[in-house]
């Protein structure tokens, strides 16, 4: 087992004695060299957990270097935010913040979940004005983002995915702004998300999704995504708010957003971390019904028509509409073609030299 799941596995258990062995295991280790960024991101938590058990690793000077280096950046994501929602009220706009920055605050401290950038969606008729305020404010992102947004706004917003990033290169700060979450949650998931957002819990100009709102985009995102480590103890994290989180309204958002299978595939694997978000007991849950073969095979064909559909969700659009109007899915192409002609290389080089 590498180093990465070791410390996952410990930042999951529940009581004194599960989490000592697997610390002993991390102690067998020569020396944390393995370790990526992706799992440095555990242990921040891991030691907060050394620490409520009045234990020690023999890493511990390794482990406090990272966890150094990640409270430093938490505090200042958490102040260029607040940077950024100011700015924002120049052109009237309240953004709403979700992912990283938000989960943060379910844990006890912010440097406890660690992340690298900050998610933000703004409405898209708002897009012009904040990327030229960000702009203004050194945020750097190339001219490209200006064209699509003047000549192709309706096919940008349909067959561009969902945000723009941008890049702050002194503070090393990245910023992606959102006009939808199309690889999460569809048009109307979004929209019942923002009827019920709630002010930020520290600055006044932002708003946040409903604590079960944002465990639904995790779990949904932790289904579609293999890079995100801190994914089962973000909802841990969530679930233990026992006088805050209701599970029939994780379940009310998603089956208005039409994505059930996806969900409830993402809390049975939920349930190897023994997290269990299910409405009812899984034992209750009946067993698929086997089909006449008939049946059967018009299910396949719905399941894989879907699927087609769904990788289509992922690289070009927020709501699937080119199956339902008129030579949509033909502007799709057009445009695609136009963005990797004009644009694409453009954004991509422009993108290559901010990081590097």
């Amino acid at each position: 087992m590498d180093v990465s799941n070791i410390i996952l596995n410990a930042c999951l258990t529940k009581d004194k004695s599960d989490f000592q062995e697997w610390n002993s295991k991390l102690n067998k280790l020569v020396d944390l060299e393995e370790l990526d960024g992706r799992g440095a991101k555990l242990v921040p938590y891991f030691l907060s957990k050394l620490s409520q058990y009045e234990l020690e690793s023999v890493h511990q000077v390794r482990l406090k270097i990272i966890y150094r280096y990640f409270w430093l950046k938490s505090n200042f994501l958490e102040e260029e935010t607040k940077r950024i929602c100011e700015l924002f009220k120049d052109i009237n706009v309240k953004p709403l913040i979700f992912k990283g920055m938000n989960l943060a605050y379910s844990y006890d401290k912010i440097a406890y979940r660690p992340t690298s950038d900050l998610d933000v969606l703004i409405p898209y008729d708002r897009f012009k004005s904040a990327m030229k305020l960000l702009k203004q404010k050194d945020y750097k992102l190339p001219d490209s983002y200006f064209s699509l947004l003047k000549f192709f706004p309706k096919w940008n917003y349909k067959f561009n995915g969902h945000a723009f990033f941008l890049y702050h290169k002194v503070r090393k700060m990245e910023v992606d702004v959102h006009w939808n979450i199309s690889h999460v949650v569809s048009q109307k998931g979004l929209d019942f998300i923002l009827e019920n957002a709630i002010p930020h819990p520290k600055f006044e100009n932002a708003v946040v999704p409903i604590i079960e709102h944002e465990a639904y985009l995790s779990i949904i995102h932790g289904n579609y995504s293999s890079h995100h480590e801190n994914w089962a103890i973000d909802l841990l994290m969530m679930k233990n708010l026992k006088e805050k989180f209701k599970i029939k309204k994780l379940w009310d958002l998603a089956r208005i957003d039409g994505k059930m299978d996806v969900f409830q595939a993402a809390l049975f694997k939920l349930k190897k971390y023994e997290i269990d978000f299910f409405e009812i007991p899984v034992k209750n849950i009946p067993k698929p019904i086997s089909l006449p073969k008939k049946e059967a095979s018009n299910l396949f064909f719905i399941q894989k028509l879907s699927k087609f559909k769904r990788d289509f969700h992922m690289v070009f659009g927020h709501n699937l509409s080119f199956f339902k109007e008129k030579y949509l899915f033909a502007q799709m192409l057009v445009f695609k073609m136009i963005y990797k002609l004009i644009y694409s290389s453009k954004i991509i080089k422009h993108v290559g030299s901010l990081k590097s």
